[in-house]
C-alpha cells in the first residue's frame, strides 16, 4: 500500500531524475521560478545522459512504447501460467522457464530467443510471491513512466536490459533480479516518503527500503565471486548512468551531516 508524501516539494526532478530547486517566482505572472545550480547561479552543464537522450527523444520520442511495464508484467504472467501447464504435463519432458532463461552457451548454439525472453522469466515460483512481484513491478514502472514520460522510462529499462545481456555474455547467465532492484531504487529517489505496508501492517517508507537494498548490493559485491560481481554491476548500469551523480552527492552530504552531528 502506498501513502502520500507529506509536505510540498521544494524541488523538481529533470527528465533523468536529477534535482532542480524551485522557489516562488518574483515575476509578474507570480509563477514558479526554477533555480538550477547552487544559490540560483547559472545552470551547470547538462549531464551526459541528458546530452545523449535529448536529441534522440526529439527525433524518435513519438515511437516510445507506452505502458511498457504492463507488457513486461503481462509477459511474465503468461510465462508463469504456461509453465504451470508444462510442469503439470510430465510427458512434455522440459521446463519452459529453463527454455526461456539466459544461457550463453545455448544462445551461441542458435537459441537466440533467450537474449530477449529472459526478461519475462519470473524470479519466484510461488503464486503468492508472483502476484506480489507482478503488482510491485507494474506499480513502480507506471509511477516512473508518469514522472519521466514513456521515452525516458523506456530508455532506463532498456539500458538495464542491455546491461543484463552484457553480463550474461561475460558470465554465462543473467536474470532481471538486480534490474528490478534498480527500478525500485529509482522509484525511491522520486518518492522517498511513499509508504509500503511491510507484512501488511508495518508502514515503512520507500527510502528506507532502498537503503536496505543498497546495503544488500554492497554486501553482495563484497562477498560474491567475480562472476556475480559483474552481473550486479552491469545489471545496475541504468542506475549508475541516470542517478550516479545524485547518489554520490547525496551520500557524501549524508556522511558530512553524520560526522558533523557526531562532533557536536
Amino acid at each position: 500500500m502506498i501513502g502520500k508524501k507529506k509536505g510540498g516539494k521544494n524541488y523538481a526532478r529533470t527528465s533523468t531524475g536529477r534535482k532542480i530547486r524551485m522557489s516562488e517566482g518574483s515575476n509578474n505572472s507570480g509563477g514558479i521560478r526554477i533555480e538550477m545550480g547552487r544559490h540560483g547561479m547559472k545552470p551547470k552543464r547538462k549531464p551526459l545522459i541528458d546530452m545523449i537522450l535529448d536529441p534522440i527523444e526529439n527525433n524518435l520520442g513519438r515511437f516510445a512504447v507506452r505502458n511498457l511495464m504492463l507488457y513486461i508484467v503481462g509477459g511474465m504472467a503468461l510465462v508463469y501460467l504456461a509453465d504451470l501447464f508444462v510442469s503439470a504435463n510430465k510427458d512434455l519432458g522440459f521446463s519452459l522457464l529453463q527454455m526461456l532463461s539466459f544461457d550463453r552457451s545455448l544462445i551461441l548454439k542458435g537459441q537466440v530467443w533467450r537474449i530477449f525472453t529472459f526478461i519475462f522469466v519470473p524470479e519466484f515460483t510461488s503464486i503468492f510471491y508472483i502476484i506480489f512481484e507482478l503488482y510491485l513491478c507494474w506499480m513502480i514502472g507506471t509511477a516512473l513512466e508518469r514522472e519521466w514520460g514513456s521515452f525516458r522510462f523506456d530508455a532506463y529499462y532498456l539500458t538495464g536490459v542491455i546491461g543484463c545481456i552484457i553480463a550474461g555474455f561475460i558470465c554465462g547467465a543473467s536474470s532481471v533480479s538486480y534490474l528490478n532492484m534498480s527500478l525500485f531504487i529509482a522509484y525511491a529517489l522520486f518518492f522517498p516518503n511513499a509508504e509500503f505496508l511491510m507484512f501488511f501492517f508495518l508502514p515503512i517508507k520507500a527510502k528506507w527500503i532502498a537503503v536496505v537494498d543498497a546495503l544488500l548490493i554492497m554486501y553482495m559485491l563484497l562477498i560474491s565471486p567475480l562472476r556475480l560481481k559483474i552481473v550486479i554491476l552491469f545489471s545496475l548500469l541504468n542506475l549508475f548512468l541516470f542517478f550516479g551523480k545524485d547518489i554520490y552527492t547525496e551520500l557524501r552530504m549524508f556522511i558530512k551531516r553524520s560526522l558533523g552531528s557526531h562532533r557536536r
